[in-house]
C-alpha cells in the first residue's frame, strides 16, 4: 500500500485512461479502501484480489479511483519486491515496518511533486460500498487535508501521527 498523497498522484497519472469525469468522486475513491483502518470494513472488502477483472470498478469515478488505488498498491508491492527484495525479509512485523518506512518517505516525496492542495478538497465527497458509517468516513477523509495542508512541515512525524489516527502505533 501507498500512502494517501502517493495514492492521490498516482490516480492523477491515469485518470484520462479511465475517462474520468468527476475528479472530487475520483479523488475519493482513491483513497477510500485504506479508510478500513478507521471504518473497521477489512481489507478483503476494501481491497478484493480479483478487482482487475471486476467491471464494477468501472461503474463510477468513484469505483474508479479505487481501482487506481488497487493497480498503485500491486504496482508498488511488484516493484518494492524486484527493487527492494530485502524488504520483505525478517518477521511480518519487520517486514511490515521497512516497507512503511519506504511508503513514508515516498509519501513525503509524491506530495511536494503536485499541487495536492487543488485536491484536498475532492475529499469532501464520500461513499461507502461496504456499508460504512458516513461519520467514520468523513473522519478518515478529513485526515488528510489537515496532514497535508502545510508541505513544509510534512515530515514523518506527520506521516507518524497519521498512522496513530488509524489506531497503528
Amino acid at each position: 500500500m501507498a500512502l494517501e498523497a502517493s495514492h492521490i498522484r498516482f490516480a492523477l497519472d491515469i485518470k484520462d485512461r479511465l475517462g474520468v469525469q468527476d475528479i472530487d468522486a475520483y479523488v475519493s475513491g482513491s483513497i477510500y479502501p485504506d479508510s478500513q483502518y478507521i471504518t473497521g470494513a477489512g481489507k478483503l472488502a476494501t481491497h478484493p484480489k480479483e478487482y482487475q477483472n471486476d467491471r464494477i470498478f468501472f461503474s463510477s469515478d468513484f469505483r474508479k479511483g479505487w481501482f487506481a488505488h488497487l493497480l498503485c498498491d500491486t504496482a508498488q508491492q511488484q516493484c518494492m519486491k524486484e527493487m527492494l527484495p530485502k524488504t520483505f525479509n525478517g518477521t511480518d512485523q519487520e517486514s511490515w515496518e521497512k516497507r512503511t518506512a519506504i511508503r513514508i518517505l515516498q509519501d513525503i516525496d509524491d506530495a511536494k511533486r503536485f499541487d495536492l492542495a487543488k485536491y484536498l478538497l475532492c475529499l469532501r465527497y464520500i461513499e461507502t460500498p461496504n456499508g460504512e458509517d458516513p461519520e467514520k468516513m468523513h473522519e478518515y477523509n478529513d485526515i488528510f487535508p489537515d496532514m497535508y495542508a502545510d508541505l513544509s512541515r510534512l515530515d514523518t512525524a506527520a506521516e507518524s501521527r497519521m498512522w496513530e489516527r488509524f489506531g497503528i502505533s
